[in-house]
């Protein structure tokens, strides 16, 4: 009797199993969303906490400067840089630092007033808090790479024409001016370009012009009177400013690559600082090649016609060399380098040289024009 029912007591069937793994499945698959959803609206709150925080530093660091934002060495006109001079001990003496350093500018916060690096990352970038080599904030200039910053900050280094239209980087600025949001996704790409969407744009092209710190959602926005939103698009700034490009025109005149460049005037906001991982990674400059005619250098040679050979080596992309074509004869053939043209890029196409034929006289191989593509 008891061996009988031992033999009843059986775990479950492969279809029972099955229904068990199913119910299991599903329940996983409408959880997962939840919980992302979740943890991102976490850390949009964690998000907005950091930007408040800078908002207050800004303004504290306003209040021991004569009421002006922190920004560095500053050249009328310069390019806008980023994180030059890290290790410099000062960035505004002579150094590492380039003039126009918004990064620099930025960092001013964390060298002048102690602020915690992990205050400029957004928790739900990929950025690291910057651990400054080991050093402290106050013997450094900078961040140390893109990698330690995942916010825009306002460009504090006006243009001529910005300064005389009344832009000023300090703590006068109408309530609704953008000063500091999630970084800027740059315009790079189909999915990540911020000059791509208009104010009328469906929320799917919309999407394309947003930060990625947030998957595309939105970017939280700090404001000049503290506060901090979060926006589902980049036209967050007053009147409806994109607050990533220049007012009036998507790429800015001083910067042919990206949506970064000086304001146009007081209530225009660029926050600058591109997100690293929307930028490609090495970018081709499209010029015009520098055409330079290259004369062989003469071998030793003897009988008739010799042959030359020119090699063009453009500075961008490989200069293709050219083959000499040696006339009828019986003689040893010479080697002629074509010295190569300057080619901003492209490829180099180098003629062939052509060997004189009779007495020995050697070929002067002529290097190929360097056509930047």
């Amino acid at each position: 009797m008891q061996q009988a029912l031992r033999n009843k007591i059986i775990g479950f069937s492969l279809p029972e199993l099955m229904v068990v793994i199913s119910i299991i499945a599903t329940l996983i698959a409408i959880l997962l969303p939840i919980i992302g959803k979740a943890r991102e609206s976490s850390n949009r709150v964690a998000c907005a906490s950091n930007l408040r925080q800078i908002g207050l530093l800004m303004s504290e660091y306003s209040q021991v400067n004569r009421g002006n934002y922190p920004r560095t060495k500053y050249t009328v006109g310069a390019t806008p840089q980023y994180f030059t001079g890290a290790t410099d001990t000062d960035p505004f003496v002579t150094g590492n630092v380039l003039a126009n350093d918004m990064t620099a500018a930025f960092f001013m916060l964390p060298r002048a007033l102690r602020a915690p690096t992990k205050v400029f990352i957004c928790p739900s970038s990929v950025m690291e808090a910057d651990k400054l080599s080991g050093s402290t904030a106050t013997k450094r200039s900078n961040f140390t790479a893109s990698s330690n910053l995942s916010y825009s900050i306002e460009c504090p280094y006006p243009d001529a024409p910005a300064a005389q239209a009344g832009y000023k980087w300090n703590a006068i600025h109408p309530v609704d001016f953008a000063l500091a949001a999630d970084i800027n996704c740059g315009s790079t790409s189909t999915s990540d370009d911020v000059t791509f969407p208009t104010k009328t744009s469906p929320t799917k092209d919309q999407r394309i012009g947003n930060s990625r710190n947030h998957k595309k959602a939105g970017q939280n926005v700090l404001y000049a009177d503290g506060r901090v939103e979060f926006r589902s698009t980049v036209f967050a700034g007053i009147n409806g400013d994109n607050v990533y490009t220049r007012q009036g025109t998507t790429i800015a005149t001083n910067d042919a690559t990206t949506p970064l460049g000086f304001p146009k005037n007081r209530f225009d906001s660029v926050l600058g600082v591109i997100d690293p991982g929307a930028v490609v990674a090495s970018t081709t400059t499209t010029g015009t090649g520098t055409t330079t005619t290259g004369t062989g250098n003469t071998g030793n040679t003897s009988g008739n016609g010799n042959s030359g050979n020119g090699n063009g080596n453009g500075n961008s992309g490989n200069g293709n060399s050219g083959n000499g074509n040696s006339n009828s004869g019986n003689g040893n053939s010479g080697n002629g380098n074509g010295n190569s043209g300057n080619g901003n890029s492209g490829n180099g196409n180098g003629n062939s040289g052509n060997g004189n034929s009779g007495n020995g006289n050697s070929g002067n191989g002529n290097s190929g024009n360097n056509n930047g593509g």
